[in-house]
């Protein structure tokens, strides 16, 4: 459990998710990534290391990255969904492409599924 003031330190700033987002993407230009840290508490809030997390609303991609970091942490065996609209190709350009680059840079083994709904 967690109280308000936990989240009161500068890792849960905007302007630290974006640093974070262009260390991976750095010519992407999202706008009000959530920081690392933040989706990583309240993760880690859930019992158990052995759960699936869904985020209908995967902008950024922070939560699989955040799910794929505490698993290195705690040898844990979460699993994401991510779903998003691919409204000015969010889902191509930054999404997937966070996912991927997290992948390479740790050397994660995983499976990504990157699934896309053709339009009507």
């Amino acid at each position: 459990p967690f109280g308000t003031l936990d989240f009161a330190t500068n890792d849960y700033l905007n302007s630290v998710a974006t640093k974070e987002l262009r260390e991976l993407l750095p010519d992407n230009d999202f706008s009000y990534p959530k920081p690392l840290n933040f989706i990583k508490t309240i993760i880690k809030s859930f019992s158990g290391n052995d759960i699936t997390v869904l985020d209908f609303f995967a902008g950024s991609g922070t939560t699989g990255h955040a799910v794929m970091e505490l698993n290195m942490e705690d040898n844990g065996n979460r699993k994401f969904i991510l779903c998003n609209s691919n409204e000015n190709n969010i889902c191509e350009k930054t999404t997937y492409e966070r996912i991927k680059k997290v992948v390479e840079k740790f050397k994660i083994k995983t499976n990504i599924k990157y699934l896309k709904q053709k339009g009507d």
